[in-house]
């Protein structure tokens, strides 16, 4: 790990899967911090486990705002993970959100009620709409450019930082073509 002191950079990503469930976390949070002095940020996380040491920010996936449909779509309780969220808020955690709208499932109403109980907390929190890339065997499409407009345009009603991303599965597959953040570089 001592390497990384070589290499100059400013935020440590902790990223993949659900990054929240590594053992390690709390000590790789205080490595970053304390050791490398850097900003340390939880990259799409689920938000189940938000009270952490040393972070500094989080971008948190929020599912549904139906409680039934959060508990069917992600079998935690949805006020666990809206709780943590709103408890992170007010610790300082710098904080985004993310949601995926899946038309008939995550709907316009779910992002809209999702958007407006942000902007209950603080309407400068960013919020990301990802459109739905469809899986194989599930019933449900990706929306319509039209469709993903009006999402961000309802929650742009409530929130200053709205944007989405709406890409085709080809796009999702090849991120680190279009997108410098998905740029890997070793370091040795």
């Amino acid at each position: 790990m001592l390497v990384l002191k070589k290499v100059n950079f400013k935020t440590l990503y902790f990223m993949g899967g659900e990054p929240t469930i590594t053992p390690e976390l709390e000590k790789l949070l205080h490595f970053g911090k304390t050791v490398l002095g850097v900003k340390t940020v939880l990259g799409h996380c689920n938000g189940w486990k938000l009270n952490l040491s040393n972070l500094d920010s989080a971008n948190v996936g929020l599912k549904a705002w139906d409680p039934e449909l959060h508990l069917a779509f992600t079998g935690k309780p949805k006020q666990l993970i809206f709780n943590n969220f709103k408890d992170a808020f007010y610790r300082g955690i710098e904080l985004k959100a993310n949601v995926v709208f899946i038309p008939g499932l995550i709907d316009l109403s779910e992002i809209d009620a999702i958007a407006k109980w942000i902007s209950s907390l603080s309407p400068d929190i960013p919020l990301h709409i990802m459109g739905y890339i469809p899986v194989p065997g599930q019933p449900y499409q990706r929306p319509s450019a039209e469709q993903m407009a009006k999402a961000v345009s309802a929650c742009r009603a409530y929130l200053t930082n709205v944007n989405m991303s709406h890409l085709t599965p080809e796009q999702a597959l090849n991120l680190n073509k279009t997108d410098d953040r998905f740029f890997v570089q070793e370091i040795t």
